[in-house]
């Protein structure tokens, strides 16, 4: 009878086990499954209350408490709720996440890794692909919650961004600062303080393209953090645009 008894003591903890461990193995978090398609965890802060996620198409929806920014190489914004289309090392789709280039806010189109790893992470942010080292993204990082005069302040300069990149459109550069400024994104990494780096293909296709009115637009404005102003009045010669001097 005793015998009997442990061994139905034994069975109980060894299905209690399993059962356990099944729970376990069940329980999945977005972290996860962006690491299981060969993206870093940390594109999304901590702070994930809910999640859904379509393993067939890859559609998902994550949702965070509040909006908030997190600080990588640049400040990533977040909103309340993300929705993507998350495949092998690559998301497209994406919608509720903005980064900071100079003072203005760009939404993010879309996140990719190189196959095999080249050690980078770039985002598609519209106007340029901007690249991070990937080891800023490989754990979820603090969102601190957006202010509220920020969320205003952040809709104000999106609302602004967009008329200004509809009258670049229509009239190359708008001749006005704002615009200029948008249009030469793909500019900056040449005109960091101290930049040895020579202009790439995307910035003199920008300066050549858009002319004389841009640069004397940027160098009449007003100072603009993490640009150096006499690197950017070099940029025509360096791309070899012979534009008069300004007015």
């Amino acid at each position: 009878m005793i015998r009997i008894l442990q061994i139905s003591i034994l069975c109980f903890f060894l299905v209690a086990g399993i059962s356990i461990s099944s729970s376990e193995e069940e329980e999945e978090t977005i972290y996860k499954i962006l690491q299981d398609n060969g993206l870093p965890s940390g594109i999304f802060p901590k702070g994930v209350t809910e999640f859904t996620f379509d393993g067939e198409t890859g559609r998902f929806s994550v949702y965070l408490n509040q909006s908030c920014d997190a600080k990588y190489e640049t400040e990533l914004r977040y909103d309340t709720n993300i929705t993507g289309t998350l495949s092998s090392a690559n998301v497209t789709d994406l919608s509720g996440i903005s980064a900071q280039d100079l003072f203005l806010w760009f939404p993010v189109k879309g996140i990719r890794v190189d196959v095999p790893s080249s050690g980078l992470i770039y985002f598609d942010v519209g106007v340029v692909r901007k690249q991070y080292s990937l080891s800023v993204f490989e754990t979820p990082r603090d969102c601190v919650a957006v202010r509220r005069e920020n969320e205003v302040e952040s809709s104000v300069l999106s609302l602004h961004r967009a008329v200004l990149i509809e009258e670049a459109t229509a009239h190359p550069c708008g001749r006005t600062f704002l615009s200029a400024l948008i249009q030469l994104v793909p500019c900056r990494p040449s005109v960091a303080p101290f930049s040895t780096l020579s202009p790439n293909g995307l910035c003199c296709a920008a300066i050549k393209r858009l002319g004389q009115p841009c640069l004397c637009a940027l160098s009449k404005g007003p100072p603009i953090s993490g640009v150096d102003r006499t690197l950017s009045l070099q940029l025509p010669g360096k791309c070899s645009a012979n534009f008069p001097p300004c007015n």
